[in-house]
C-alpha cells in the first residue's frame, strides 16, 4: 500500500521567494564590487589620469634605488624588474588608491625639495601595453615615472611639482615591498 504523493508545483510565493533571494545576491555582490573598488579621484588630479591608468593596468614595472644621501638628479639607480612579483597588485592599490594617503598634507612644491631628514628616494617605472579585452586590442602605454620616498613616506611625480605623504599605515608597507623585493632579486641574481 504505497501511497503515491502529487507532484509538487512551483507556488507563486515560492517563486516571488527564490527571485527575492536572487535580486537581493546581485544587489549584494554589485555592492561589495564598488565598495572594493580603489577610489581614485584624488591621485587623478594629482598625477594625472594617465599615470593612474599605468598604475592599474601597466605590464612592465620596475623600481630604481638611489645611493642614500645622492639626489635624484645625480644619483646611479640600481633598477629591478617588479613584473609578476608576489604582492605587485597590493602594491599598485597601495600607490592609487585615494584611502593611502593624507591629502591634508599634500605639498606643491616638487618631493625632491621637501626637507626630510635622511631621503631615501626609489622611483617606480611604468611602462608596457594596456591588456587585450574583448571590445579593444593591445595599445601602447604612456610610461610613467613615480618618486617614493621610503624613509618619511611621500610620493610625487619624478618630473613636476608636488608630493602626498602616505598613510602611517601604508608607509611600512610600501617601503617594505620595496627592499623585499630589492632583496629578493638580489639573492636569484637578478
Amino acid at each position: 500500500m504505497d501511497a503515491q504523493l502529487p507532484p509538487r508545483a512551483f507556488s507563486l510565493r515560492g517563486v516571488l521567494i527564490g527571485l527575492a533571494i536572487a535580486l537581493f545576491a546581485v544587489v549584494v555582490t554589485a555592492a561589495s564590487v564598488y565598495i572594493r573598488r580603489p577610489q581614485v579621484e584624488k591621485m587623478r588630479q594629482f598625477l594625472g589620469a594617465g599615470a593612474v591608468q599605468a598604475l592599474q593596468l601597466g605590464t612592465q614595472f620596475e623600481i630604481g634605488l638611489y645611493v642614500e644621501g645622492t639626489p635624484v638628479a645625480a644619483g646611479d639607480v640600481d633598477w629591478t624588474d617588479l613584473s609578476g612579483s608576489p604582492g605587485l597588485g597590493l602594491f599598485r592599490k597601495a600607490l592609487v588608491s585615494d584611502g593611502h594617503f593624507r591629502w591634508e598634507l599634500q605639498e606643491q612644491e616638487s618631493l625632491q625639495s621637501l626637507e626630510l631628514t635622511n631621503p631615501r628616494y626609489a622611483i617606480v617605472k611604468i611602462s608596457g601595453e594596456i591588456p587585450d579585452s574583448p571590445t579593444s586590442v593591445a595599445a601602447p602605454l604612456e610610461p610613467v615615472q613615480i618618486l617614493l620616498e621610503l624613509n618619511s613616506g611621500w610620493m610625487g611625480p619624478l618630473k613636476g611639482t608636488g608630493a602626498v605623504p602616505f598613510t602611517d599605515r601604508v608607509r611600512p608597507a610600501i617601503r617594505n615591498f620595496i627592499d623585499t623585493r630589492k632583496d629578493a632579486n638580489r639573492q636569484h641574481g637578478r
